[in-house]
């Protein structure tokens, strides 16, 4: 089982990078991808 802080900083690191691909700070954009980085964590992890 992963500890959630590994979950969190994943989560962070990958917030960041779909941030500078994107170059887009929206609020709506973060958490529909902040959606896919959880499910996308949850399946392959």
């Amino acid at each position: 089982m992963i500890t959630t802080g590994r979950i969190y900083k994943k989560i962070l690191r990958s917030l960041f990078l779909y941030e500078i691909i994107l170059k887009n700070g929206k609020l709506c954009d973060i958490a529909y991808h902040m959606n896919i980085v959880m499910k996308t964590i949850l399946s392959t992890d």
